[in-house]
């Protein structure tokens, strides 16, 4: 009897500890909200370093077709994957 009561209360206790982790407390908001601040941060970064990069050593006329031409066919490759699904 003794082990079917010990039984209940661990059974109780994790099904009160899981129940208890299915709600987001404050701490858990804070973490999302850093992590998409920092993920933020990190884009504005990105632009900035290409910003600059771009005005230091800009690019010239060949190397703007090739991404113009890579562009073009990321789009086709992408509507063809469309139509084919």
């Amino acid at each position: 009897m003794k082990s079917l009561k010990r039984a209940l209360v661990v059974a109780s206790a994790c099904v009160l500890t899981l129940s208890a982790c299915e709600k987001e407390g404050p701490a858990e908001k804070a973490g999302k909200s850093v992590d998409e601040t920092l993920e933020k941060v990190g884009e504005s970064l990105k632009k900035a370093e290409e910003s600059i990069a771009e005005t230091i050593n800009p690019k010239g006329p060949a190397e703007k077709a090739g991404e113009a031409i890579d562009k073009t066919a990321q789009s086709i490759k992408e509507k063809v994957e469309e139509v084919t699904k």
